[in-house]
């Protein structure tokens, strides 16, 4: 959600604008996407999940709880506190269960699941989330993660699916120059059908059209 500036040596040369102006106007975006959410819903359930973007500085060198895009999380769930139509959930945990009726995912951020050379490790995605679908995680049909900027879907040993979703991002050099990608900015939209627990529907959002 927020574009850390120390995570790679150089980086604060490279962003748009440092965290004090990021932090604002990312938490102006959320709260404005969960008002116009609520303008269709009666209720809305915003689950969140930080990641390595926020963290501050390089791997640690600060708490990894200390994580700007929790900060952001915690800021904008304040702010609907008083309000019944909306339940948020932050945690600090590195994982969440996502719970619509009978249907179970698992939400990780994905930094989980480690790479070589900028690669996108299909097989171990696919590695880590057989293993935590054998009992290690409680039941969870599919599972959802970032991190890797590219959309992607993989079939799980069970048969359920992990779904990878883009970045929303824009414009990111180290990506272009260390993982030799790039990707239009994208997003998720999932169909669930609560009694019978699993997706009906599932669309890639393109988000710079």
């Amino acid at each position: 959600m927020v574009e850390g500036v120390g995570i790679f040596p150089g980086q604060a040369y490279e962003v748009e604008a440092h965290l004090f102006e990021q932090l604002f106007a990312c938490t102006r975006l959320m709260e404005q996407f969960t008002l116009a959410m609520l303008e269709g819903f009666e209720t809305v359930t915003v689950t969140c999940e930080y990641g390595n973007h926020g963290r501050l500085g390089r791997k640690g060198d600060m708490p990894g709880g200390d994580n700007i895009d929790r900060m952001a999380y915690k800021i904008v769930g304040d702010r609907f506190e008083s309000t019944d139509r909306v339940t948020w959930h932050t945690s600090g945990n590195w994982y969440q269960i996502v719970q619509v009726g009978n249907y179970r995912a698992l939400l990780v951020h994905g930094d989980e699941i480690k790479s070589f050379g900028g690669n996108t490790p299909a097989f171990g995605i696919l590695r880590k989330c057989n293993q935590w679908a054998t009992g290690v995680i409680d039941g969870f049909t599919d599972v959802y993660m970032g991190h890797f900027h590219t959309p992607m879907t993989l079939t799980m040993a069970n048969g359920g699916q992990i779904y990878v979703t883009g970045s929303p991002e824009s414009e990111n050099v180290y990506a272009k120059e260390f993982m030799a990608a790039t990707g239009h900015p994208s997003q998720r939209l999932h169909y669930v059908d609560p009694a019978a627990g699993r997706v009906t529907a599932s669309y890639i959002v393109w988000v710079d059209t």
